[in-house]
């Protein structure tokens, strides 16, 4: 079972998220919070495994929100759930550590992968942001993360699922394109970033980037 914690000032939307996502991918709503300072003070008392984060609330807003949660609990994952995809909410969220960003309006089958994933140690950001990240970080030192290994240290089959993942496709995606499981594809991709020494999937998809994938 993963716990999540739902935080966005509007409750319906929020119960309804609740309703949407229930029960996928073995997900249990361990409670809701109204704004940052609830998420944080909740996050202490039921320390979920996930909390999905909107970003603009009144008293503490989810980026610093996030910041905070991570700062005192490493291990939970953040992903921000938000109706703002502007660069700056994105690099900001990024920057405070965030494990995932999708933007409102996904099924509520994508949130719920999404929150498998990054359960699952796996970075997961929307299509549209995603591409944002890549562009931004191959501009930027990071998209030669210190010590990453080479193209010539990973398998064929390896160097096409980092092409498809830098080129934006989602881990269900790659699965059906190389008609593989969803599960030997994050297992893959935990392999590939250990081979290359990067730490998480931004880096990964910074790193194909550079390398012309």
């Amino acid at each position: 079972m993963i716990r999540v914690l739902i935080v966005d000032d509007e409750y319906e939307a929020a119960a309804a998220l609740q309703r949407n996502i229930e029960g996928l991918e073995g997900i249990h709503v361990a409670g809701i919070a109204r704004n940052g300072l609830d998420a944080v003070e909740l996050c202490g008392r039921l320390l979920p495994e996930v909390v999905l984060m909107d970003i603009r609330m009144p008293g503490m807003d989810g980026i610093e929100a996030g910041r905070q949660i991570k700062r005192a609990h490493p291990d939970i994952k953040v992903v921000i759930l938000t109706m703002f995809q502007e660069e700056d909410h994105v690099l900001q969220a990024v920057r405070t550590g965030c494990d995932g960003y999708l933007v409102k309006g996904a099924r509520g089958e994508v949130i719920a992968a999404t929150v498998k994933n990054v359960s699952n140690g796996l970075a997961t950001f929307d299509r549209g942001v995603h591409a944002m990240l890549r562009n931004h970080l191959t501009e930027e030192s990071l998209s030669s993360p210190e010590g990453a290994g080479s193209l010539h240290q990973l398998s064929p089959r390896e160097i096409e699922i980092v092409r498809l993942m830098t080129a934006g496709r989602t881990h269900a995606e790659i699965a059906r394109h190389l008609h593989l499981s969803e599960g030997h594809i994050r297992n893959q991709l935990f392999a590939i970033r250990d081979k290359l020494n990067v730490r998480n999937s931004l880096e990964l998809v910074a790193w194909g980037a550079k390398m012309g994938l």
